[in-house]
């Protein structure tokens, strides 16, 4: 994985604090590749044969490799691995279909992988044992909707460009679908679903995670009728008729693998490497981007006051953007445009937001770099970084300032990563 930003002038040198940042990005990102984590929660299953193995997600071929790698072939009868377009490289396996569906909104071919699923899984039996391997964007990479697909598309369109968060988003998005909030496990019955799960959420919790498709949805009604209102979702009725949730066993097989405690743990020991000393400001951020942005820039500035030397600020999490303009981007970018503007004519400062997973919004960066110097050289190339941020295209004038940061796919997934590198 070649972590770089983006260079109009591939001439253009970096300075030790921007290099520093990509150096503790790159490696914190590497860490976190599930397939190691996978093969060792896998372990306590090695002696048994599966009959059906599914593995969706931004992170599902790792995940699945390492299924391969504990059970071998001749211990996964069937095999399904979903993924994200230009996620599956050369990965194969045997008796393993795989698919490459959309994200972050479900498309024609994530309506094909859970029907191809379902078809293969309505005829289990109690000697039957799943295991199903999940990451962050299996909510949109998997789906078969209860509703007309083109309304579900809209639904989720409209939530992500009006800031819902996470659990907002997955919990309409399991009242809609036939494979989430528990209904795929609920369809597997009475096999046995084990399921290993790397997560993208803050806090972790089972139910969001991919939209939890073998675990119990503990949302009410009252709840996501909230939401419903808040987003003004219900405009066609369709919340007034949806089945009720599905009913699974009290207590479902369920682990976690990997985090973004695991990323943030990384990048604090690669920084500590380099000589900084780490200042670990949380694992669940949240919230509007531009906000978050602010408030972390204060506080890690405040705090460096009292300190001598270089200092590393790492915070994990995943905040929201509420889309006004046309532009293109992504939370990440957002953030990243939002700190050029607040770093203008700063020295020894220099702020990173990138996605772990190598993609921000639908676009091909990862996130971006900023220092003292972007927004002008966003200026020298004709781009105005306070309209590019009101209309949303962080992408364009992070390009224009030599800021996006790009690493392609990487394989893991969970949750964004902030630094903010300062020497005193």
């Amino acid at each position: 994985m070649n972590i770089h930003p983006f260079l109009l002038n591939e001439n253009e040198c970096l300075s030790q604090l921007q290099q520093d940042a990509l150096a503790v990005f790159g490696h914190a990102v590497q860490s976190a590749n599930p397939y190691e984590s996978t093969c060792k929660a896998l372990q306590k299953e090695k002696h048994r044969q599966f009959r059906f193995v599914l593995s969706i997600g931004k992170a599902a071929v790792p995940m699945m490799q390492a299924a391969y790698d504990t059970f071998g072939a001749d211990g996964i009868q069937e095999a399904v691995l979903v993924t994200k377009y230009e996620h599956l490289g050369s990965f194969s396996a045997p008796n393993c279909v795989c698919f490459e569906a959309g994200h972050p909104v479900s498309d024609e071919n994530s309506r094909k992988a859970a029907e191809y699923v379902l078809a293969g899984t309505g005829s289990l039996c109690e000697t039957d044992v799943c295991l199903v391997l999940i990451s962050g964007g299996g909510s949109a990479l998997f789906e078969s909707s209860l509703i007309d697909a083109r309304q579900q598309q809209q639904i989720t369109e409209r939530l992500l460009k009006s800031g819902a968060d996470i659990y907002e988003l997955n919990c309409v998005r399991k009242r809609l679908s036939a494979v989430k909030g528990g209904k795929l496990a609920a369809h597997m019955q009475p096999a046995t679903v084990r399921t290993y799960a790397l997560s993208d959420v803050p806090g972790s919790r089972p139910d969001v995670i991919a939209s939890g498709p073998t675990q119990q949805d503990p949302v009410s009604d009252e709840t996501l009728r909230g939401i419903v209102k808040k987003y003004d979702l219900n405009d066609s009725g369709i919340f007034d008729t949806l089945p009720s949730k599905a009913c699974l066993p009290d207590h479902p097989h369920f682990c976690i693998v990997g985090d973004v405690k695991m990323l943030c743990d990384a990048a604090a020991e690669e920084a500590e490497k380099r000589g900084y000393q780490t200042v670990h400001c949380g694992t669940d951020l949240s919230g509007d981007a531009e906000e978050a942005t602010v408030k972390a820039l204060q506080t890690a500035i405040a705090c460096a006051r009292s300190k001598s030397g270089k200092t590393a600020f790492i915070i994990g999490g995943e905040t929201t953007v509420t889309v006004r303009g046309n532009g293109k981007g992504g939370r990440s970018q957002q953030a990243a445009l939002r700190a050029a503007i607040e770093l203008q004519n700063t020295q020894n400062i220099v702020f990173l937001a990138g996605g772990s997973d190598g993609t921000d919004g639908p676009t091909d960066a990862a996130g971006g770099l900023a220092d003292g110097c972007t927004v002008q050289r966003m200026h020298e190339r004709g781009i105005d970084a306070s309209s590019a941020l009101a209309n949303n295209d962080a992408y364009t004038a992070l390009r224009a300032g030599n800021a996006l940061l790009m690493t392609g796919p990487t394989g893991t997934n969970v949750n964004d990563l902030i630094l903010i590198l300062i020497q005193a």
